[in-house]
């Protein structure tokens, strides 16, 4: 009995069709992917604040707004481990979430309020080196006070929170099932909710980020250019030095040198070629103060 039984059993799963296992083989693998990736992010975050309590350097007030756009993708990553159970019931945090309406509700706000802090804190975050090149005592000041430094840290939050509650009222949005993930409403609410979050959130933060590092690109070129050219012409300068030795004005002799030769190794030895040119010269003068 029982033999049929778990015969019966193991010719119901060779008989199981093809098509059946595909989907499940994909969705195994998914869940997978899924949970590395999460772990990765997780992992990585956690490895950029710890090199940060480590090395001195990064603690520096001009690695500030690097450092609060990376904690809002660690708030991300926090909030995408939270629902783990979505894909992964064997990695179950919070198995019940999802029936919580209220907590589903204050998620879909999390979410929304997240996104469009990470898109406006890198937006800061590239303002900010673009006022370090293009008006560096407004950089200056900025950086002389904590108080300034956290103004637009607290005006981005406030911006992300005021942008979150006039979208979802303006569509009357709720939250999905998957996730709660926000700004699920009926077809022309969610279309039209979809094109003002990416506007907002998306490509007017990514036109300016992308026009300062560009200004802010084309501006250290053209110093580096400017000081290349300041670099060749002083390199083809010339001055004019009278050597000690002489004892009267009407046989000074002027010997012509390489003008950053003689300014930057005044302390070091004259180069061969200097060297021989002096030589000669002296050579030459000494020979026709005898005729």
């Amino acid at each position: 009995m029982n033999n049929s039984t778990t015969t019966g059993i193991f010719i119901n799963k060779s008989n199981q069709s093809t098509d059946e296992i595909v989907p499940i083989k994909l969705n195994e693998f998914l869940n997978v992917l899924d949970l590395i990736v999460r772990l990765s992010a997780l992992l990585i975050h956690f490895l950029y604040f710890l090199t940060v309590l480590l090395v001195k350097q990064m603690q520096k007030k001009n690695f500030f707004y690097l450092h609060h756009a990376n904690f809002c993708s660690l708030l991300f990553a926090l909030l995408l481990m939270g629902f783990l159970s979505e894909r992964n019931e064997f990695m179950t945090i919070w198995s019940d979430f999802r029936n919580h309406s209220t907590l589903c509700h204050i998620s879909e706000y999390v979410w929304s309020v997240i996104k469009s802090v990470q898109s406006y804190s890198i937006t800061i975050l590239a303002l900010y080196r673009y006022l370090a090149v293009y008006y560096p005592i407004v950089f200056k000041r900025l950086n002389t006070s904590n108080l300034s430094l956290f103004v637009p840290v607290l005006a981005v939050w406030l911006l992300a929170l005021l942008v979150t509650l006039a979208i979802k009222f303006a569509f009357h949005t709720q939250h999905g099932y998957m996730m709660c993930f926000d700004g699920y409403a009926d077809p022309l609410n969610t279309l039209l909710f979809f094109v003002c979050t990416s506007t907002i959130d998306i490509i007017v933060p990514l036109a300016i980020v992308t026009t300062a590092y560009y200004r802010t690109y084309k501006k250290i070129k053209a110093n580096d250019d400017e000081l290349e050219n300041e670099h060749d012409t002083h390199h083809h300068t010339t001055s004019t030095i009278v050597l000690p030795f002489q004892k009267e004005k009407s046989e000074a002799t002027s010997i012509t040198l390489d003008h950053q030769t003689t300014t930057a190794n005044q302390s070091k030895p004259m180069n061969v070629h200097n060297f021989l040119n002096v030589f000669s010269m002296m050579h030459l003068n000494h020979h026709n103060h005898h005729h």
